[in-house]
């Protein structure tokens, strides 16, 4: 055993990198659960972009299978005296067509995505020295390394054309079973931590009108949110979202364009959702991009309290840059449109950190663990979606004729 070391470290690493990319697919699918991959980090930015997929399968699982075979045939060196005229086929195709898929996924990281994702660095590391073992360890095959090499070549450009040519669904809406006690989510519901006057408001929606959605997870009532678009209208969906999120920037820059296309059929109410841990107990991680999502969301408050009518304007100039505006442009507008002199935007104020909790409770019953999502009456939607016409389209076929056998008015 001890003159087979190299075959039982190449077999060491092809496993690592085959239990790692288990653990990258099920993060590509959504779920949660490793430590640094939380929204905003770079290894959200990877699994979860078009290329961490192949139609609806995440790439990770076919490079679990790869290392597996890689696996299988370094095991089969250090441990078998008799080698099959196989072994050595498979073993120098998947290492060879493991060195390449390496090479493409680093140069898509560093070249599209622009990010890098740790795991994934790590699997492509351990992979690739697991296949540099296996290629000099393994006995000569009886078939050409021309032939092998053009055989590996065609599985690469089967794993690249798959990318480039197969569409990817990376926008899903879910609908889910009625939970057996919804609550309503408004002010009174949140606690306040700091002792605060009540602060008047002039409601946007002069009829109080309480929406239920995701089937009956969450109630909302509109009287107590910001509401983008027709308040009247036969549909309301609810958008929680993140003002410091590059992927709520651009789900927000869909959403104005897609409310036209309803007419005056659809309301968004709209849930700030700050994803950092001074103001989210949910929030799982404290990332540099995100250090000004709490004062972002406290701005959005004030502003609605103290001008609900004025809310849209500030909201619309919030989604005009390609990019998301940088605070102090945010709160120079805010407060060209009212006087927000009364509330404390960059520290905690107990009646604005009061709505915060209203829109962590939301997020919390939604169970998820990111930002954007959208609540419809029977589904939550989450994903990235390229065009406003295509958001048009997914919630067009989710939403009901009318809202009415989802929302109460008293």
């Amino acid at each position: 055993m001890a003159q087979h070391w190299l075959e039982l470290t190449g077999s060491f690493f092809a496993a690592a990198a085959a239990v790692l990319s288990l653990l990258i697919a099920r993060q590509s699918t959504g779920a949660a659960g490793l430590p640094g991959c939380g929204a905003a980090s770079a290894c959200d930015a990877v699994t979860q972009s078009r290329w961490s997929k192949i139609g609806r399968v995440p790439v990770a699982l076919p490079g679990a299978l790869l290392y597996l075979a890689m696996l299988a045939a370094a095991l089969a060196i250090a441990l078998s005296a008799r080698q099959s005229s196989i072994l050595p086929v498979i073993g120098r195709v998947a290492a060879w067509v493991t060195i390449g898929s390496a090479a493409w996924f680093l140069a898509l990281q560093a070249l599209v995505v622009r990010r890098f994702c740790l795991y994934c660095v790590a699997i492509h590391t351990l992979a690739v020295v697991a296949a540099l073992i296996l290629l000099f360890r393994l006995p000569a095959s009886d078939i050409s390394s021309t032939s092998l090499a053009l055989g590996a070549a065609g599985l690469l450009g089967i794993l690249v054309g798959g990318q480039l040519l197969i569409p990817v669904r990376m926008f899903d809406i879910q609908n889910a079973a009625a939970p057996a006690h919804p609550r309503t989510i408004a002010a009174s519901a949140a606690p306040v931590s700091i002792s605060q006057p009540h602060i008047p408001q002039a409601p946007a929606i002069p009829i109080r009108r309480r929406v239920s959605l995701y089937s009956g997870r969450v109630e909302l009532d509109m009287q107590e949110w910001p509401v983008l678009g027709a308040a009247a209208g036969d549909h309301v969906i609810a958008w929680l979202f993140d003002h410091t999120c590059a992927e709520c920037h651009h789900e927000h820059r869909l959403l104005r364009r897609v409310l036209p296309m309803f007419g005056d059929d659809l309301a968004i109410i709209a849930v700030p959702v700050p994803m950092f841990p001074d103001c989210n107990p949910e929030a799982k991680g404290r990332y540099e991009s995100q250090v000004q999502a709490c004062a972002y969301a406290r701005l959005s408050w004030a502003l609605w309290l103290a001008a609900p009518n004025l809310y849209d304007q500030w909201d619309a100039f919030m989604a005009e840059s390609d990019v998301p505006q940088p605070f102090g442009l945010a709160m120079q507008k805010a407060a060209s449109l009212a006087d927000l002199g009364q509330f404390n935007i960059r520290s905690r104020d107990g009646h604005l950190d009061a709505r915060l909790a209203m829109g962590v409770d939301v997020y919390r019953r939604c169970g998820v663990e990111k930002v954007p999502v959208l609540l419809l009456p029977r589904g939550i939607g989450r994903g990235h979606v390229q065009t406003a016409e295509k958001l048009y389209s997914a919630l067009r076929g989710h939403l009901p004729p009318r809202v009415g056998g989802n929302a109460m008015q008293t």
